[in-house]
């Protein structure tokens, strides 16, 4: 059996670019809507700090958590 792994890397790239981008819009999207600060934001969104922050930078996204 073959396994190419190349098109598994490239979709792993394809994918981390596309949860960069969801992020850059997340962050976009709070500062549009006045939030100067992650913290604020994820304070009156009732979402962890931490949590928040990964999701602007396009770490650890699911539909769910979308």
């Amino acid at each position: 059996m073959c396994i190419n792994t190349n098109v598994v890397f490239v979709e792993n790239q394809e994918t981390d670019i596309l949860y960069k981008t969801i992020g850059e819009r997340i962050r976009q999207l709070r500062i549009e809507s006045g939030y100067t600060s992650q913290e604020t934001f994820a304070y009156d969104a009732e979402i962890p700090r931490a949590q928040y922050g990964k999701y602007e930078k396009g770490t650890n996204l699911t539909l769910l958590s979308l």
